[in-house]
């Protein structure tokens, strides 16, 4: 089953960069791109491990193969909040994965696991 993780990269930036990534037949990169009030939704077909900037490659969770094409369009379809300043690529991953939940199995290790991940958020929480 593919498996859905946040790609955490290290750009020179003040923040880390967060993404999604999807790794199934078709490697997929889910992202917020931009800055304060000027994001935009980034979609491209990639493997993220072959990015020189990647940090860490935190795993959330398995989805089955037949939904994964979907996780595109969900993610296509979150909103980015231009209006919040302090929303940014971090709080994308996690916008997604709430859309996400009915897709997904939320069992205990699910829930663990996005708080763990959610602890690792940079900047104004």
């Amino acid at each position: 089953m593919p498996g859905v993780y946040a790609a955490i990269f290290d750009d020179g930036c003040f923040f880390k960069h967060w993404a999604l990534f999807v790794d199934g037949p078709t490697k997929l990169i889910l992202n917020a791109m931009g800055s304060s009030g000027r994001f935009r939704y980034e979609q491209r077909t990639a493997n993220v491990r072959e990015d020189g900037t990647l940090l860490e490659l935190y795993y959330i969770c398995e989805i089955d193969e037949s939904k994964a094409p979907g996780v595109a369009d969900i993610a296509a379809n979150v909103p980015i909040r231009n209006d919040i300043p302090s929303w940014n690529c971090q709080d994308f991953v996690f916008d997604v994965m709430e859309a996400l939940e009915g897709m997904i199995d939320m069992d205990d290790g699910y829930k663990r696991r996005l708080e763990t991940l959610r602890s690792k958020q940079d900047g104004l929480l």
